[in-house]
């Protein structure tokens, strides 16, 4: 009951900011009014407070009512208005005297020469780019946290980054990695000593989105490996997607390995197949990662479907994981339960 909760409320926030039908917003109020009575009732507030009589309860309430005055929430959104307050008032503000007499002329002057001295930083970081003719556009593919995996002919892989034009030093690479790009070079019939580049990081358009994809040993830290949904092709000739861990970033220059060139992912699968009709239905779907050596692949670039939202079964085996509902499909999470109900 608490997770049903959970689903409707962040995909009510959302909902509240998307472009919605006159036929949506008009229905909408029963079930704010529903998922405003399930957080009250499950999330209780403790003793000696007002419980949820409170101004934000009470403003939750109108917001219907003003979508159907101005539209989307985003017409009558806040934030950004207290967001440049912050910059020109209390940042400036804290730069003055403090006396009620001269504040604001003080607060005035001090927002007017940051101002100048931003524009003037503009306009030198212009003037850098044009001297040094600069390409501004965004590449197709951009990749960073440049690596360099070395097989040998018994197929012993090292993996190095340089750390200067001379000297390099040994990294460790997600576990997987190594064993599953040598398997695919084998299949390719490859013979052992080849060299492939890793990135930590790989950045392209998807779906009309720039997506940031990433895996390396070590990132805030930690060991970071993000998740996306890949299409293979069943035995039907069919496409299906799978939920994939990301293990490694390679690129394949043309003549390495016969049948492969450009950026391939390396990627271990989950156990099931899962759509993205799915998880719109559902918000979030348990998965598992697969242990078999088949579940080890390598897949070029263009199988990426999505990227995905993957967390931890906390209750469950380290292979059990959970698929939930990109953010920017929440809203119409929302919608769709407005015209269902």
């Amino acid at each position: 009951e608490i997770q049903e909760c959970l689903k409707m409320y962040l995909s009510m926030c959302e909902w509240f900011h998307d472009n919605n039908t006159v036929e949506e917003v008009d229905q909408a109020r029963p079930l704010i009014a529903s998922v405003i009575d399930d957080v009250q009732r499950l999330f209780e507030r403790g003793a000696g407070t007002n419980g949820w009589k409170i101004p934000k309860t009470h403003g939750l309430t109108k917001i219907q009512y003003y979508m159907q005055r101005f539209g989307s929430a985003f017409n009558f959104y806040g934030g950004p208005g207290e967001s440049h307050h912050k910059k020109f008032v209390k940042d400036t503000g804290s730069n003055t005297q403090k006396r009620i007499s001269s504040f604001s002329g003080q607060a005035a002057k001090r927002s007017y020469e940051r101002q100048l001295v931003d524009g003037v930083k503009g306009m030198m970081e212009r003037q850098r780019r044009k001297r040094r003719k600069l390409n501004l556009l965004t590449p197709e593919f951009y990749t960073n946290g440049a690596y360099l995996i070395d097989f040998d002919n018994q197929w012993n892989a090292v993996t190095t980054k340089a750390v200067s034009a001379r000297r390099s030093k040994y990294i460790d690479v997600p576990n997987g990695l190594t064993g599953t790009l040598a398997k695919f070079a084998i299949a390719k019939g490859c013979r052992g000593g080849f060299k492939a580049k890793g990135y930590g990081m790989c950045q392209f358009d998807l779906d009309g989105r720039r997506e940031t994809f990433r895996s390396t040993s070590s990132y805030l830290n930690k060991e970071w490996m993000d998740w996306c949904m890949v299409k293979f092709e069943d035995t039907n000739g069919s496409d299906r997607t799978y939920p994939c861990q990301i293990l490694g970033i390679v690129k394949f220059e043309p003549g390495d390995i016969a049948g492969a060139s450009g950026i391939h992912f390396v990627v271990r699968s989950c156990v099931d197949s899962l759509s993205m009709k799915q998880l719109e239905d559902k918000f979030v779907c348990p998965t598992k990662l697969g242990c078999g050596s088949f579940n080890y692949d390598v897949v070029p670039v263009q199988s990426i479907a999505y990227p995905l939202l993957v967390y931890k079964n906390a209750g469950g085996s380290a292979l059990e994981h959970f698929c939930a509902l990109p953010k920017r499909k929440w809203g119409r999470y929302f919608g769709r339960e407005i015209l269902r109900k």
